[in-house]
């Protein structure tokens, strides 16, 4: 019985060990130093950026629509309807369930008197001014990576009143929430979506 004990304690032990080993074995994997080529680097940023852009959308309008079935019909048109919800109610949890999970933060700007933040980058605020600028111009504004410091990249994204979003980058401006509503009107700047990126993030995932 003693010898039996022995023996099972022993492949225990050495079972560990075999974890242990794995485990130490993923961590230095996680820890190798990959070579990125400046391209490779870039792009994989803008793909991420994009991804994550483009799904914080997708959830954030399911929520405008959820919302939107709770108004009475008669109502839906009216201009003196308020028919989007706060800020916090729709987008910032998107915005931080998005971030946790990915590694990244996720932040949307307005030109309103919500858009800045404590925290805004100068970049941050550079590129929303350029953003506006090239709207108030007729400039092409487009979807942009670039480096931010040594450890981020940033990623950014301008949203104009085609874009469903823009009702929550600008709350003062109560209409328009209905596609139909956006037909014939005048295209203006609302804001952008912006992602800091971490480089170390996107690396391990080449």
């Amino acid at each position: 019985m003693c010898l039996m004990m022995i023996v099972l304690a022993a492949c225990a032990t050495e079972g560990n060990k075999t974890v242990d080993r794995e485990k130490i074995k993923q961590e230095m994997k996680d820890r190798q130093i990959k070579r990125v080529s400046e391209p490779e680097l870039m792009a994989a940023a803008f793909q991420t950026g994009s991804a994550l852009v483009n799904t914080a959308e997708h959830i954030v309008i399911k929520k405008l629509d959820d919302y939107h079935d709770t108004i009475p019909t008669d109502n839906r048109n009216s201009s003196k309807w308020i028919i989007n919800p706060p800020l916090s109610q729709v987008v910032i949890p998107v915005l931080d369930s998005l971030s946790r999970r990915s590694g990244h933060f996720l932040s949307l700007f307005s030109t309103g008197s919500e858009g800045l933040k404590a925290d805004t980058l100068d970049i941050e605020k550079q590129l929303l001014e350029a953003y506006q600028y090239n709207m108030e111009n007729n400039l092409p504004s487009e979807d942009n990576v670039q480096r931010s410091g040594t450890d981020y990249l940033l990623f950014t994204r301008p949203i104009t009143s085609k874009n469903r979003i823009c009702l929550l980058a600008r709350p003062e401006k109560k209409t328009g929430i209905l596609p139909d509503s956006l037909q014939g009107q005048p295209d203006y700047f609302c804001g952008m979506w912006s992602i800091r990126l971490s480089k170390k993030e996107i690396i391990k995932s080449l």
